[in-house]
């Protein structure tokens, strides 16, 4: 009995992957006007100052080049308020939502110039990431070129990313949730005209 269950998830797993019709539903290809939203902690992403440089960047200490965010024009802002708050971050708890746009990702790149003693250059980019078995076909990963702990760099990508992800700061829109406890969102509208003000 255990293995006929087994063999039964396995399937259902093998079939959601290759399911062409959810991978039909949503493009690969970002466009640069999206609307990309991360989930907002406190005290860890945002202060009484706004937010942190935190909020875009990799788990420390991890080897990690990957912030994880949602894209708005294929959800639903409930949807992503619902993520957000199931998300364990220890004692820090969902306080709102950041939202930017990959043409900001693209305008730093373009910017910044950060060069490590070795000749490489960070950079940073968007990819689409869905992840079909647990439903958020909407996901996607801010991915930066380095890791906070790259060999042979010292302490420059620490440095690096902090740039970057201050840069990415100032580009982006905070909303604090005036009802963080309810389960639907009850902030202003979160969409594209907010970049536009």
């Amino acid at each position: 009995m255990k293995r006929l269950i087994k063999f039964c998830q396995c399937f259902i797993k093998f079939f959601r992957k290759h399911d062409k019709t959810q991978g039909e539903q949503i493009p690969i290809e970002i466009s640069p006007e999206e609307v990309i939203l991360r989930g907002v902690v406190k005290p860890l992403f945002a202060g009484s100052k706004g937010l942190k440089e935190y909020v875009f960047l990799p788990p420390p200490k991890r080897a990690r080049k990957d912030v994880s965010v949602l894209r708005l024009n294929y959800s639903n802002v409930n949807f992503c308020k619902s993520h957000f708050k199931s998300l364990n971050m220890g004692a820090n708890l969902y306080s709102g939502i950041a939202a930017i746009l990959p043409k900001h990702i693209s305008e730093i790149n373009n910017q910044t110039n950060l060069i490590f003693t070795n000749g490489e250059e960070l950079s940073v980019s968007i990819e689409a990431t869905p992840d079909y078995s647990s439903g958020l076909i909407m996901h996607a990963d801010i991915i930066y070129s380095h890791s906070d702990s790259d060999e042979g760099l010292d302490d420059e990508p620490k440095t690096f990313l902090r740039k970057i992800a201050k840069e990415l700061v100032k580009r982006a829109k905070y909303f604090e949730d005036p009802s963080p406890i309810l389960s639907e969102w009850n902030g202003v509208e979160i969409s594209g005209e907010v970049f536009n003000s």
